[in-house]
């Protein structure tokens, strides 16, 4: 499935609601529309979405990583599930329980590059020295560092047919989960 979404995703919209037809056919209907934009953090609901050669715009594009460079997920730091985002004309805001909502324009505060990995495999990020790390550090607990997606120095996905790049996502550009899983996996955990 990530192949084929991949091959007619690329620079298309989605919106929910919305039949998705392809060649007159009817694959599904979307109900809903999360983006996360902060790896593992909470996502957002959103009506419509750009969505080019990396997946939705903007989903995945920030990450935290830890004094070991390795990308945090909320498999490892449940806590990251906590952290509210909003992102508005590059301005990306963290909010937690009992913090002071903090703010970043991700245009202007990502300057260096920094090799790190993700499932123990090799990523380009661009880091920054904003207070944000600091507000990270508070709320994960562990010495933290926000990084974003390096544009230029992409990711790439060994689960589709040809080479796709990919921001943070586990492995393909776009992820879909219909209803019947969700409510499969509700009754098992």
């Amino acid at each position: 499935m990530c192949q084929n979404l991949s091959y007619f995703a690329k620079n298309w919209f989605f919106r929910v609601k919305n039949n998705l037809i392809f060649a007159g056919i009817r694959l599904m209907q979307i109900d809903q529309l999360i983006l996360y934009p902060l790896k593992s953090a909470r996502g957002i609901t959103v009506t419509e979405v750009a969505v080019g050669q990396t997946g939705f715009f903007q989903d995945r594009a920030f990450a935290v990583i830890n004094s070991k460079k390795t990308i945090l997920t909320a498999r490892e730091k449940p806590e990251l599930l906590k952290i509210d985002v909003t992102l508005s004309n590059e301005i990306l805001t963290l909010s937690a329980k009992g913090k002071k909502d903090i703010y970043l324009n991700s245009r202007e505060a990502f300057q260096h590059t920094i090799e790190t990995s993700l499932f123990k495999k090799a990523a380009s990020a661009l880091t920054t020295a904003h207070p944000i790390n600091n507000w990270l550090t508070a709320v994960l607990n562990e010495p933290c560092q926000l990084i974003m997606v390096n544009k230029n120095n992409p990711r790439f996905s060994n689960k589709t047919v040809e080479a796709t790049p990919i921001t943070f996502n586990d492995s393909c550009p776009v992820h879909l989960i219909n209803n019947a899983s969700l409510t499969k996996a509700s009754k098992i955990g």
